[in-house]
């Protein structure tokens, strides 16, 4: 996929008599292309992209085609079938603009279910289309979550601390990502987990003996990554129904 700076890399356009254009209007005509539309404007110059990048246009877009995409779906739940309506996926890039925080704030702050993990060979399914983003830090306004599904999905780089704040959260699901770094002993203060999945991704250093405060916790996959150390005697004895661990790098050190 691309790099984020060269999706947006045009000839440049004079731009300047639509600049000129009472703001008002301007945010009520643009507001009728599709979020992902509009976005493809930000190249034409840099005082376009300034406009097209701020929260006040986010919220006027966001607002007009809440209405027309979600007129027949629940509200509160968020699934891949969805995907092909491309503005889904607005929450997690591109982050040089305010859709991801305005798309949390207006359209999935009661979410209670996303699950965007694709099925196999989806029809009309491109993989270059799909995420390919570090997890948005916004997923902290999620507060009403109570599954985030995201396996499969291309995600990349370190979890979000804002991640661990959603403890009404019973479901985590980040399989076959592309996912790094250490897991935080904050992952505890997810006191409502039930099942935990972190497996085939690239994390390193040792699992969070913290892990066993999880009261509530049942199943533990953390199969395939970099893990080093040892698998914590407090969590070995939780009496999980599921404790996946294999294909790391127990007893050895981390790189």
């Amino acid at each position: 996929m691309q790099r984020e700076e060269e999706k947006y890399l045009k000839p440049p356009l004079d731009a300047s008599p639509l600049l000129q254009v009472p703001s008002d209007i301007f945010l009520e005509i643009f507001s009728w292309l599709s979020p992902r539309q509009s976005l493809a404007l930000r190249g034409i110059s840099r005082e376009f992209a300034v406009v097209l990048d701020s929260s006040a246009f986010a919220a006027t877009s966001l607002s007009r085609w809440r209405t027309h995409v979600w007129r027949n779906r629940d509200p509160t739940r968020l699934h891949f079938r969805n995907y092909n309506e491309a503005w889904d996926i607005l929450f997690f890039f591109p982050p040089v603009t305010s859709f991801p925080s305005v798309y949390a704030e207006l359209v999935l702050k009661g979410c209670r279910e996303i699950d965007l993990s694709p099925p196999r060979d989806p029809p009309g399914f491109h993989d270059e289309r799909y995420l390919d983003a570090p997890l948005s830090t916004h997923v902290a306004r999620l507060v009403h979550l109570k599954v985030l599904n995201l396996s499969c999905c291309g995600l990349k780089g370190e979890l979000p601390g804002g991640l661990f704040r959603l403890t009404g959260l019973e479901m985590l699901r980040l399989h076959a990502n592309g996912l790094t770094g250490a897991i935080s002993p904050d992952v505890a203060n997810m006191v409502g987990l039930v099942v935990l999945d972190l497996s085939i991704n690239a994390f390193c250093g040792e699992l969070p003996a913290s892990i066993a405060r999880m009261s509530r916790l049942q199943e533990l996959d953390v199969c395939e990554n970099e893990l080093t150390g040892v698998v914590p005697k407090e969590v070995k004895e939780m009496g999980l129904v599921l404790l996946g661990v294999e294909g790391n790098q127990f007893d050895k050190q981390c790189d």
